[in-house]
């Protein structure tokens, strides 16, 4: 990463959520490197503009971790129900006998079965 504009290091093999956030790390400089007590920089009062900007970004943030959320609980549920739906059509095909099915009601396959039955028979 390397240096921003005001010399402050920002190089950091941290995670991310310990890390610093880039615009204290100026201030966090400065207090490290004060002589006699007091650093170049001080705390003022609260600068609205930028809180207000802190403040949007983590409400975004916010939507994004919600939407991610809902999507995977909409993945999760619909692989849910595709599973109990291959359950209930397997319960369904065992349940069924294979002289039921549509296959061997058709007239002309029904007809095919019974020469097959008289063939094998005799």
């Amino acid at each position: 990463m390397g240096k921003r504009e005001n010399n402050s290091h920002i190089d950091c093999g941290c995670p991310r959520e310990k890390k610093i956030p880039v615009l204290e790390l100026e201030f966090i400089k400065a207090q490290r490197t004060k002589a006699e007590g007091q650093g170049s920089m001080q705390m003022g009062s609260i600068d609205y503009s930028e809180t207000k900007k802190q403040i949007a970004n983590a409400k975004k943030r916010e939507q994004i971790r919600e939407r991610e959320q809902k999507k995977k609980m909409k993945s999760e549920e619909a692989i849910q129900r595709e599973e109990e739906l291959c359950q209930d059509t397997n319960k369904r095909r065992r349940a069924t006998n294979p002289c039921d099915t549509h296959y061997y009601h058709t007239p002309a396959n029904f007809k095919y079965q019974n020469l097959r039955y008289y063939t094998t028979m005799s």
